[in-house]
């Protein structure tokens, strides 16, 4: 074909090509021994040309406008022709790693500064760990000279992977706390919560289609606190995190004790038997005495809550019993934490006790904390373990 404009330089080469037709260009390199190497491409020219305009996502799972990890989405794209021919041929996409595409070829035509809108379904791993996605339309035609040639065009699709946490603008009086928000990432199931930047207050929380509710326990005071809560999602190699503050002032307890687990989906139950020998459990939150459970946590990591403002001379035995791993064929093993606070309002540090629960209807015995009217409270840990067959306890 005829042409204008050549100018080689090093190894660069610009020309203008008048025809639609075929160009071979060809590339020799030579060294001082007289040993030479040659390379020949051949290139088409049409007078056709692809550009995708603009693009929006549509028809999306996450409902944000914007293409998350994890999310089954509709792209649309809008394809023009600015060159001075028509364009006819069969069209294909291609996308980068980690997203698949549900696009079949088809024959299309396009006309000189005409746009063709093009769906296209796509879906992105739940461990998609780029910040954006590569996606590459093609066009397979011919020249006026019947020379099979390719039109391309790409776009690059940024990938949105974010939390947000709802905010608690008002002043919380209750020792219960739901923390709710979003993870843009529907497949995900679980991300961590972390309060007051202390490692022994972190939750492992359930997600579900990206969003997340967690129950949290927020200890007495006498004056206003303020609270930051942190939660951090992780998904493949991205990291989203975000923080939210809020004040509480809640009445102060005589006794707070915790348990918290380390399994999704598990149902780990807490016990404490009072003086009067009256269990305060998931079917007897609250004993005549005062002992109170806030929730009964059935689909894991807690936490579950005992709490009094009224201690009672005697005994108070605690006790942790796995209910059900909600697996009829494998045993979950879970890791559990039992915190107790001793008068919340003294400047004594919780006593921490660690355990682990290999399978349902296992009962891990903590510890039995004694009170005296005189001597205060007495420790006398337990730390052993036997069954208990969850059939022969209330149903849930």
């Amino acid at each position: 074909g005829t042409y204008t404009n050549l100018a080689p330089s090093g190894t660069k080469l610009t020309f203008t090509p008048t025809e639609e037709k075929e160009y071979i260009i060809t590339v020799t390199v030579s060294d001082d021994l007289g040993n030479s190497k040659t390379r020949s491409v051949a290139i088409t020219s049409l007078g056709s040309k692809l550009a995708i305009d603009d693009w929006n996502v549509a028809g999306e799972g996450f409902l944000d406008s914007k293409l998350n990890p994890g999310e089954h989405a509709t792209i649309q794209m809008f394809v023009s022709n600015t060159g001075n021919t028509a364009i006819a041929g069969l069209s294909t996409i291609t996308a980068s790693h980690g997203a698949t595409l549900d696009f079949n070829p088809a024959t299309v035509n396009i006309g000189v500064g005409e746009t063709l809108q093009v769906n296209l379904p796509i879906t992105l791993t739940a461990n998609f760990s780029e910040e954006s996605v590569t996606i590459q339309y093609f066009i397979s035609t011919q020249n006026q000279n019947q020379i099979p040639a390719i039109l391309s065009a790409d776009i690059e699709i940024p990938v949105d992977f974010y939390v947000t946490i709802n905010p608690v603008t008002e002043l919380i009086t209750e020792r219960i706390i739901n923390i709710s928000g979003r993870i843009a990432n529907p497949l995900i199931q679980s991300a961590m919560l972390i309060m007051d930047g202390d490692v022994e207050q972190a939750y492992d929380i359930n997600v579900t289609n990206g969003s997340f509710s967690q129950a949290i326990v927020l200890s007495g005071s006498l004056a206003q606190v303020q609270h930051t809560v942190r939660v951090i999602a992780i998904s493949g190699g991205l990291t989203a995190e975000n923080t939210m503050s809020f004040n509480s002032l809640v009445p102060v307890m005589a006794l707070r004790a915790t348990l918290t687990w380390d399994t999704n989906g598990t149902d780990v139950d807490f016990w404490i038997t009072d003086p009067n020998d009256e269990k305060c459990y998931y079917s007897n939150p609250v004993t005549e005495s005062g002992l109170t459970l806030d929730v009964d946590d059935t689909n894991g990591y807690g936490p579950e809550n005992i709490t009094t403002q009224n201690i009672i001379p005697g005994d108070y035995i605690v006790k942790v019993h796995y209910f059900s791993d909600h697996d009829s064929e494998n045993a979950i093993g879970s890791n559990c934490v039992v915190v107790i606070n001793k008068d919340e309002n003294s400047t004594q540090s919780p006593v921490n006790y660690y355990g682990y629960l290999a399978d349902s209807g296992d009962i891990w015995n903590v510890t039995t904390l004694t009170y005296d009217s005189v001597k205060g409270w007495r420790i006398k840990p337990t730390n052993s373990y036997g069954r208990v067959d969850s059939a022969t306890l209330p149903a849930k």
